[in-house]
């Protein structure tokens, strides 16, 4: 394996929660009387902070606790019964079976991700699971950073995985290399545009890890 440590991304890299989340996406701009938008629209548009992102959708973002409380009604239980990208479960075996520290990193509350990655029985293949303390979905930057510091790895080799622009600039933050799929939130086009490694599935990632 090329690295020491690798840093996943959930929504939308480990889950293939992309239909959901653009179907929530609907049914706020619906019960805010603003228009429709393609899941085109959505995955070429899409950012973080999620709060700006909304602004720019029309949302009011002065109320944007009660929005984040009504996306994560919608979303948590059902997010249980999306699936896991092809091949989730072997990748993550076959790379802590080469004693890679893995680690997941998410924009979520983290007692959510840990409900997620349970349910999943996924739980086990990282050593570290980091979330946010709230369900506002801000950035994950600050919470890799000092994760990083705290546990002393700065030096250590370390790629990100993710399916984001703010995964590559994570992963820049980190001093790390950066994997995008382009099978996310983010359109491929958007990724290529960052100049980072993209790959369209698990056995192209597997490929560049192992070759």
């Amino acid at each position: 394996m090329k690295y020491d440590i690798i840093i996943w991304d959930f929504n939308g890299t480990i889950i293939d929660d992309v239909n959901l989340c653009y179907e929530i996406l609907e049914q706020l701009l619906k019960e805010n009387n603003l228009p429709p938008a393609s899941l085109k629209k959505y995955r070429d548009e899409f950012y973080f902070p999620v709060k700006e992102y909304y602004r720019d959708m029309g949302f009011d973002v002065s109320n944007y606790e009660n929005l984040s409380k009504r996306f994560m009604e919608l979303y948590q239980d059902e997010s249980l019964k999306c699936d896991l990208y092809p091949k989730m479960v072997e990748t993550l075996k076959t790379i802590k079976e080469n004693n890679v520290l893995q680690v997941c990193l998410s924009a979520s509350q983290v007692d959510n991700l840990n409900r997620q990655l349970k349910y999943f029985k996924i739980d086990t293949y990282f050593d570290f699971i980091l979330g946010l303390n709230n369900i506002f979905a801000k950035s994950k930057l600050n919470i890799a950073k000092n994760w990083l510091k705290d546990n002393h790895l700065e030096n250590k080799k370390i790629l990100c995985v993710g399916d984001s622009t703010h995964d590559f600039e994570v992963a820049n933050a980190l001093n790390a290399d950066c994997a995008l799929m382009s099978y996310g939130h983010f359109s491929k086009d958007r990724l290529l545009k960052t100049k980072a490694m993209v790959f369209d599935n698990l056995d192209e990632l597997m490929n560049y890890l192992t070759k």
